[in-house]
């Protein structure tokens, strides 16, 4: 009893270094990407910060591989126990880097043909915007094979610098270009190319060992049916967290009244969503030791400390977003008094989106044991969000525009206590052993 009792301390020790480290790691980087929005507020053409905004969100939907891969590559570093497995790890590296690099080149032919008709949507003037919106989406698809890779070696030192580099080269590069050149949303975007580019070259140097050497020239593709379910699972996650930002910017800029106060929803927002960024540095620490106790058999703790440790931070963020809801407002934008009006957002968007917080906990723990019975439903639950905004599309020019804003994240937020409730489902045994997705 005292040795489990001592293995169980160490692994709390173990769990809260890490996790505390990568919290605050992603809390500076949370930081720098918020802070990225007082100087881009003060573009010379107010839409064009709504431009930025919403090409900013559009990356959630653009690197949906994005979080599969890292997931992946972190699931076959964690269990690579020998030289051999590690050389099967470094071919699968090139290969998906090659792989990825292509489909990137085709959404890039896509954008291309369809330039036009998106400019006009998202009332784009300059296509330079989407070009380097399109620079940082290949970014974001060889990021997660290095990350992975550290992840799943539990180097959170670099992972967490990685993810600080990202945060603060953007917040520098965006600063310079729109108030030392005066930019716009074109030149806002490319200075966010240069800090995600910095956060490439950062996590490629620190796991360089892991995917330059020697490979595996008996290599199979037995690894490419988890990371889809893998992509599809975490990918929905994206879909919760871009899908409103488009459509509002698709649909209320289209309105008399909305074409301004589009950037007052992009404002609140930004706190909700830096809420669900903050929480998920815990899940990254959580994936590697379940995959790890998933393949040894070794018992893990870590899901009860991730779930805890999530819940209460967005409780006492959401508590205090809702007590002071211009605080955060001030802090982004100090030299732009006029978007406290999006205060009123602020409480709805923190208490609607920590659901989700707690559903990225569980889906991290269902899909790092291999439990992918469960990605169905999860894509259901994002389909079924899409379709109700597309729904309520033509329902909007009679409602006075913030009912409609707050309708929108509404709907948000039930979706996303629809989803917690999908994992929850999926991870409470049921009598007799065993879970519903072990059971599916």
């Amino acid at each position: 009893m005292p040795a489990v009792s001592t293995a169980a301390r160490r692994e709390w020790l173990s769990f809260f270094r890490q996790g505390g480290w990568m919290l605050l790691a992603g809390g500076l980087a949370g930081v720098c990407f918020s802070l990225t929005h007082t100087p881009a507020s003060q573009m010379a053409v107010p839409s064009e910060y709504s431009v930025f905004t919403t090409l900013l969100d559009s990356l959630y939907l653009l690197m949906i591989p994005a979080g599969g891969l890292q997931a992946a590559f972190a699931q076959m570093a964690a269990t690579a126990l020998d030289e051999e497995a590690r050389a099967r790890v470094r071919s699968a590296a090139w290969r998906v880097l090659a792989v990825v690099t292509g489909l990137w080149l085709l959404v890039v032919l896509a954008t291309w043909i369809y330039l036009p008709a998106l400019m006009r949507t998202w009332q784009i003037r300059n296509p330079w915007a989407l070009a380097w919106t399109l620079g940082i989406g290949l970014t974001g698809l060889w990021c997660p094979v290095f990350a992975g890779l550290l992840q799943g070696r539990q180097r959170f030192f670099w992972l967490g610098n990685a993810q600080v580099i990202s945060g603060a080269g953007r917040l520098v590069a965006v600063t310079f270009a729109v108030v030392v050149l005066g930019g716009l949303a074109a030149g806002a975007m490319a200075g966010a190319f240069a800090g995600a580019m910095a956060s490439v070259v950062l996590s490629a140097a620190a796991s360089w060992r892991d995917w330059w050497g020697p490979r595996s020239a008996a290599v199979t593709w037995g690894w490419v049916k988890p990371c889809v379910a893998l992509t599809l699972g975490l990918g929905v996650g994206s879909v919760m967290l871009s899908a409103d930002t488009l459509f509002v910017q698709a649909v209320f800029s289209q309105l008399p009244e909305g074409s301004k106060e589009t950037a007052y929803y992009m404002a609140g927002g930004r706190i909700g969503r830096g809420l669900v960024t903050l929480t998920a540095a815990l899940a990254l620490v959580l994936f590697p030791r379940v995959a790890r106790s998933a393949a040894t058999g070794e018992p893990t703790g870590a899901l009860k400390l991730a779930l805890g440790a999530t819940l209460g931070t967005g409780l006492v963020v959401a508590v205090g977003c809702t007590v002071m809801p211009t605080l955060p407002l001030k802090l982004l934008y100090w030299q732009k008094p006029g978007f406290l009006a999006a205060a009123q957002l602020v409480p709805w968007f923190c208490w609607c989106m920590l659901p989700l917080t707690a559903a990225n906990t569980l889906i991290n723990n269902l899909l790092a044991r291999g439990r992918f019975a469960v990605v169905p439903w999860l894509l259901l639950v994002a389909g079924g969000y899409a379709g109700t905004l597309w729904w309520l599309r033509d329902g909007f020019e009679q409602r006075p525009v913030f009912e409609g804003f707050r309708l929108v994240v509404m709907v948000l937020g039930g979706f996303s206590v629809l989803l917690l409730l999908v994992a929850v489902l999926f991870s409470v045994p049921l009598r007799g052993g065993g879970t519903v997705a072990r059971r599916a």
